[in-house]
């Protein structure tokens, strides 16, 4: 016979996690992760019940922000992956949608895309700071800045740098004060905000705090540490 299984949240818990996150970065803006519907909490419900007390929501791809919009749900939405063609462009114009760009194909996208239409996109610029997976180099950080600010389809006052860490969750590895002092340098003479802590860089590296955070797997309870557990953490 079928079993069935069921899992049951607690919206308090979830609360009480992105309290911690903001208590330790009581400076910083909420960009709360709910991709991958929520790390299988289901996103919708997730995005409701952080939804008086996040700034905004980030998640993966295009579709997993089209679910949340057809929910109603009307806060920023950051897509971290960005945008991979002119459709994904156009639904992001629909639906008034953040974008993560993170290499050159986006640009020449972006730059097609401006002869069709008048809108301005809210924008994340993705350097990669030692990571390797996504993002532009570093020396191009400034040049970048300048030609998207610029830019008739970029929202001027709303461009944001970004990076992502690659061992973050590992306490004792210098890779993370490494990246932080790479990013830093190669956004030293751009007046913008910068976006780097993850859930580890939260709760473990405070100079990763800047103007905004990024909190994923914390806020399901959940550390991102080997070494230490969710109690030590505070999170529930």
């Amino acid at each position: 016979m079928k079993r069935s299984a069921r899992i049951i949240i607690h919206p308090e818990a979830i609360l009480h996690n992105l309290n911690v996150a903001r208590q330790l970065a009581p400076h910083s803006k909420l960009q709360s992760v709910i991709k991958a519907n929520a790390y299988g909490h289901g996103s919708i419900a997730t995005a409701g019940i952080i939804y008086e007390v996040t700034d905004q929501y980030a998640v993966s791809c295009i579709p997993e922000a089209v679910v949340l919009r057809d929910a109603g749900i009307d806060k920023p939405i950051n897509i971290l992956q960005g945008f991979q063609n002119d459709r994904d462009l156009r639904i992001a114009e629909q639906l008034k949608l953040r974008l993560t760009v993170h290499d050159d194909h986006q640009l020449i996208l972006l730059d097609n895309y401006s002869s069709r239409s008048d809108y301005r996109f809210d924008l994340n610029i993705k350097i990669d700071s030692g990571m390797h997976r996504l993002g532009f180099q570093p020396d191009r950080a400034e040049s970048l800045y300048k030609k998207l600010k610029s830019h008739p389809q970029v929202n001027p006052d709303t461009l944001i740098m970004m990076t992502h860490f690659s061992s973050a969750d590992e306490l004792d590895n210098d890779c993370t004060s490494k990246q932080i002092d790479v990013f830093n340098r190669a956004c030293a003479n751009i007046n913008t905000p910068k976006s780097i802590a993850n859930s580890a860089g939260v709760l473990g590296w405070k100079d990763s705090h800047a103007d905004w955070i990024r909190p994923g797997i914390l806020l399901y309870g959940s550390s991102p540490f080997e070494n230490k557990s969710r109690t030590e953490l505070g999170l529930k």
